[in-house]
């Protein structure tokens, strides 16, 4: 096929599955080819040490025709995140106008000296991804004019403080990682997280402050601070490793958020009262995690399974009183006493088990009636 019948949209297409290297030997093709890979190869660039770092940081100011324009991603991550400094990432951004992807996770090195710039000169930011960064509320006070920002990920930001989230109040949000932060409160941060109306993924892992006060103040509506519905679009929700979670803040937490497809309650005093809510209030729940909570049952794992068919994976690791052979139909022995985890798989064997149980006792029911007759 002759290259000038290819219209350059397909062209790109089929150059985006290429390699780096292979994209490289594209460009002295032809002009076409070199058009088209050029433009793949600005798009997303790959660094594989500090010398790739430099490289592209020379050519952004040395290029005439302005290819910092094309970028669109950029991933620091190892072995080159430790390369990475204030005055490179400020060098980077200023010629980056259209970027919209930015990973800078475990870049130790960035500080409020080139992160608070971001909103200055990358305004067009979706993705921000600031995982083990050294940010102080300077830089997040700047973010707020990051207009289009949908993902943040400030899991294990250190410096931060508990009113780090009242710059992004009533923001369009949709994804936010607090994981691993110290400063996450019921007092102010919950508050703050309530204002995230278009939140639908929200992640806690090991925050120690979270309790059944932080749950409620997400649940419950604020009507002080016009908030009569928080958070409506959750879908995805994470949290562990705080047995201060009882029933009452689960409760609470799922009759709030009916929308809830992804929910993990790690190492919590949650009971089986806080599955028969979840049976009852999340008609759409695909995943479950209840790994190490050590109050629930067999009996209300099976008769959640049995009233959701859109199931996939419940969590069960470390669930003391729940034993393999509450799901015979699994193949449970008492060799291997826990679980682990039920699958799609498992979980269709359980309904079939459980509808069969319930229409034999169906069955007797209609029997004693016809003998009491």
């Amino acid at each position: 096929m002759n290259e000038h019948t290819i219209p350059p949209e397909i062209l790109s297409l089929i150059l985006e599955n290429l390699s780096q290297s292979d994209l490289f030997t594209c460009t002295i093709v032809n002009r076409t080819f070199n058009a088209a890979s050029t433009s793949i190869l600005w798009k997303a660039p790959e660094f594989r040490n500090s010398s790739s770092l430099q490289r592209f940081a020379a050519c952004l100011t040395r290029a005439k025709e302005g290819k910092g324009k094309l970028v669109r991603t950029l991933t620091l991550k190892q072995p080159v995140s430790s390369f990475v400094n204030d005055d490179w990432l400020t060098d980077v951004i200023i010629w980056t106008p259209l970027l919209d992807t930015l990973s800078v996770s475990y870049c130790l090195h960035l500080t409020d000296k080139s992160l608070a710039k971001l909103a200055r000169y990358c305004k067009e930011l979706t993705y921000l991804d600031l995982e083990c960064s050294r940010i102080t509320y300077r830089t997040v006070h700047h973010l707020r004019f990051c207009q289009n920002l949908r993902y943040l990920n400030l899991r294990a930001n250190l410096d931060l403080i508990q009113f780090a989230l009242l710059p992004f109040a009533h923001s369009r949000i949709e994804q936010l990682n607090l994981s691993d932060c110290p400063w996450v409160s019921a007092t102010h941060t919950a508050q703050d997280i309530c204002a995230l109306q278009h939140l639908e993924r929200l992640e806690l892992i090991n925050c120690r402050d979270i309790d059944d006060e932080f749950l409620l103040k997400i649940s419950i509506p604020d009507t002080e601070m016009d908030l009569y519905n928080p958070m409506p679009e959750l879908k995805t929700f994470a949290l562990s490793s705080s047995r201060s979670i009882t029933d009452e803040g689960v409760m609470a937490l799922v009759h709030a958020h009916p929308k809830l497809e992804n929910l993990t309650l790690y190492q919590s005093n949650l009971t089986d009262r806080s599955i028969n809510e979840i049976r009852v209030c999340l008609p759409n729940l695909r995943f479950l995690d209840l790994s190490y909570c050590g109050n629930i049952t067999g009996k209300a794992i099976r008769r959640l399974i049995a009233d959701n068919d859109k199931l996939i994976m419940v969590g069960l690791k470390g669930c003391i009183k729940i034993r393999s052979l509450d799901f015979p139909e699994t193949g449970g022995s008492e060799i291997y006493a826990g679980v682990d985890r039920l699958d799609y798989e498992d979980m269709a064997s359980i309904r079939l088990g459980e509808w069969a149980r319930m229409n034999q006792v169906r069955e007797r029911e209609i029997n004693c009636v016809d003998v009491a007759q």
